[in-house]
């Protein structure tokens, strides 16, 4: 006998509902002038529904303002490909502290730095996500403006999907990143998104 899965009015709307809207967020719901690109993230709907905050950093500061200020970003990942927290690390004080974190990286067990000038007017240009059936998040590589890259972790990657490749127009610059985390043996990222608006 087959049999066809009735899915609810309600919630084929609440699908079609933006992410802004229909998501909880922590600290705050991102303003509505920034894009999130949610046609590349990929965590579930259904799964948004529950209660799984997703987490929501602007590294590049309201209008990108201290994207001249960054200069290095450190991810912090487990002993296999489990990544934690990303930290930002800034070359003047913002908001009291020269460090600030997307996720606990203090349950990382190593750490990836990646050099960035800001200052010298380096930025992310591109952001290639990589998921992993049925882990979901599985590595990301970010990509600059000066043809630089790095992928976090830099190994144990096989098998893994580059299912996503954020890019944006040459009148927007990437600003901002949030992300679903669970709860396992550690709390690690299981998603991630990217935040960009035009300049």
């Amino acid at each position: 006998m087959d049999s066809i899965a009735h899915v609810p009015e309600s919630l084929r709307r609440e699908q079609l509902l933006p992410l802004r809207d229909i998501a909880h967020w922590t600290p705050s719901i991102p303003d509505n002038a920034l894009s999130l690109n949610e046609r590349f993230f990929k965590e579930p709907r259904r799964d948004l529904f529950k209660y799984r905050p997703l987490s929501f950093f602007l590294f590049g500061g309201p209008n990108g303002i201290y994207l001249k200020n960054l200069a290095r970003i450190s991810v912090w990942c487990g002993r296999d490909t489990s990544l934690y927290g990303i930290d930002f690390t800034y070359n003047m004080e913002i908001d009291g502290q020269t460090v600030h974190a997307l996720g606990r990286s203090e349950l990382g067990v190593r750490k990836i730095d990646f050099q960035i000038d800001g200052p010298g007017g380096e930025v992310i240009q591109a952001v290639q996500i990589y998921r992993k059936y049925p882990y979901g998040l599985w590595s990301f590589e970010i990509h600059t403006n000066r043809d630089r890259s790095i992928k976090f972790p830099c190994c144990g990657v096989e098998g893994s999907t580059p299912s996503t490749h954020v890019t944006v127009a040459p009148s927007g610059i990437i600003t901002g990143l949030y992300g679903c985390f669970v709860q396992g043996v550690r709390i690690r990222m299981e998603s991630l998104g990217v935040v960009s608006e035009e300049i």
